[in-house]
């Protein structure tokens, strides 16, 4: 099953799509960054390949930590619980000549930490508020981009809507994180042109902050215990940076498995104090080409990290996505070598550094 890992750490890893309140889900991601649009990706350019997941939708599809421990023959004592004693206080995040923005409370619900977010549109047109979406993701819990939190709110003049902004607490603490300090949500709002009228990112603090600051609530990525409660093996671990310039650096490596599927696991950080993003492209594996031009695309707001993924699965499946013979299980086999190139814009699609090669070998 080419699937098993990704879906593994999805159980893990788990975005929640949410429902607006227009009853449609928040935009996903699938588009290609260019100046033109100055969208960034979380996901490869092909409609033909099967493209990497960023975790199985709804609620249904959530696995439990008491599943995931039977699953794994783990014992429970190696588990750490998710602190769920942040709160924060009503706190109105964006007040503008458009709309109103409240957060009204943090509550904790089958391994999510949910937001409850209130918005009033204030002018006379019709507007859509959202959050996560294709042009604009830069949500972040504590130190790391997360692409948890999605929102679309259409908001007819002078009406208020609520909504929930739903973060998989599976997906933190396999960032090490084991509690909610800060919040950090990448809004953007069109009217009913489609004119943008409003993009920012707004941060809340909660009860939790101090310990936040203090370190008490972040460990180190990808912990073992994290890993064996989900099944995963670390087959490969480096804290060698690969890459460093214009204040954006890949920091560490490593390579998850389960049975025969591997996924590649990048912490890059920004260490700027602003915006920016980065690219992946030109795949190659194993001396392979597996993708020509863009595979993945993210924002890092300032000071925060970002894990970029390789799943190996959906790489041999865009690979082969022009061929003539349909194969049930692409692969590459033993994942011996991965080359690829990073490069790094500004907030406004100016820049920083252009496409830089790296080879990779485990």
């Amino acid at each position: 099953m080419k699937r098993t890992l990704i879906l593994t750490l999805a159980a893990a890893l788990a975005a929640c799509p949410l429902t607006g309140c227009s009853g449609q889900p928040a935009a996903g991601n699938g588009s290609e960054l260019s100046p033109s649009d100055a969208s960034f990706s979380e996901e490869p350019q092909s409609e033909a390949a099967d493209p990497p997941s960023e975790g199985p939708s709804g609620e249904a599809d959530e696995l439990s930590s008491e599943d995931a421990q039977q699953a794994s023959g783990q014992s429970t004592s190696i588990f750490q619980p998710f602190d769920t004693s942040g709160t924060i206080e009503e706190t109105t995040l964006v007040d503008n000549e458009y709309f109103t923005l409240v957060a009204n409370g943090l509550s904790y619900k089958n391994n999510n930490a949910v937001l409850s977010v209130t918005v009033t549109n204030n002018s006379d047109i019709p507007i859509t508020v959202m959050s996560n979406t294709l042009a604009y993701s830069c949500n972040y819990i504590n130190d790391w981009m997360v692409t948890d939190g999605g929102m679309h709110c259409d908001v007819e003049p002078g009406a208020t809507e609520t909504d929930e902004m739903i973060f998989s607490t599976g997906t933190l603490m396999l960032y090490g994180i084991h509690g909610i300090g800060e919040l950090g949500l990448g809004i953007n709002a069109d009217d009913d042109d489609y004119n943008e009228i409003f993009r920012d990112c707004v941060s809340l603090r909660t009860s939790l902050y101090d310990a936040y600051k203090s370190g008490e609530l972040q460990s180190a990525s990808f912990e073992d215990p994290i890993l064996n409660l989900y099944g995963l093996t670390a087959d490969y671990s480096s804290d060698d940076t690969l890459f460093d310039q214009g204040g954006v650096a890949v920091v560490s490596e490593k390579m998850v498995s389960k049975d025969d599927d591997s996924v590649l696991m990048l912490e890059v950080a920004n260490n700027n104090d602003s915006l920016v993003g980065v690219q992946i492209s030109d795949v190659f594996v194993n001396g392979e080409l597996a993708c020509e031009g863009t595979w993945v695309s993210g924002y890092l707001a300032a000071n925060k990290k970002r894990m970029i993924d390789f799943d190996y699965s959906s790489l041999a499946a865009y690979r082969d996505s022009g061929d003539s013979e349909d194969e049930e299980d692409p692969s590459f086999g033993a994942i011996e070598a991965t080359d690829f190139s990073i490069s790094v814009v500004d907030g406004d699609m100016n820049t920083l550094v252009p496409p830089s090669e790296i080879k990779l070998a485990f």
